[in-house]
């Protein structure tokens, strides 16, 4: 399946020039326990090593942080954040691409500070993704 990517505008600080680039957002469900609970726009992020949510989330999927997995992440800067990591084997918390009928089984890391839904290279490895040249499309199968 072919998608088109978010077009986004900013101001260069630099220059003051107005800038465009393009994100590769896709829309997905996340699901707990084989229901669709969440559509999310999320982030094809292929410098992250893993998929990372916004820490709000969880309350929408009950998951108590006080039993989940506590850790740091390292985030662009080598700035690290509080994580809570749920594997899918302790809560069946998944995540499917309309169309693409493959539920990704993998875990989920919440993090303070993360307004974005990315999705990191542990999504990646369900399917073959093509950044089409000059980066306003991909591919996903």
């Amino acid at each position: 399946m072919k998608f088109d990517c978010d077009r986004k505008e900013f101001i260069d600080p630099k220059t003051g020039e107005a800038k465009t680039f393009y994100w590769p957002q896709i829309n997905c469900h996340l699901q707990k326990r084989g229901f669709s609970v969440v559509p999310l726009r999320c982030l094809l992020d292929s410098g992250a090593d893993v998929t990372v949510f916004p820490i709000e989330l969880c309350g929408i999927f009950g998951v108590d942080l006080k039993k989940v997995i506590k850790g740091e992440m390292e985030g662009v800067g080598g700035i690290e954040v509080p994580s809570y990591t749920v594997s899918y084997d302790m809560h069946q918390m998944g995540i499917i691409i309309p169309g693409l009928e493959v539920v990704v089984k993998e875990s989920i890391s919440f993090c303070l500070g993360q307004h974005t839904p990315l999705l990191g290279r542990n999504f990646f490895k369900y399917f073959e993704i093509v950044f089409q040249r000059g980066g306003k499309a991909f591919e996903i199968s």
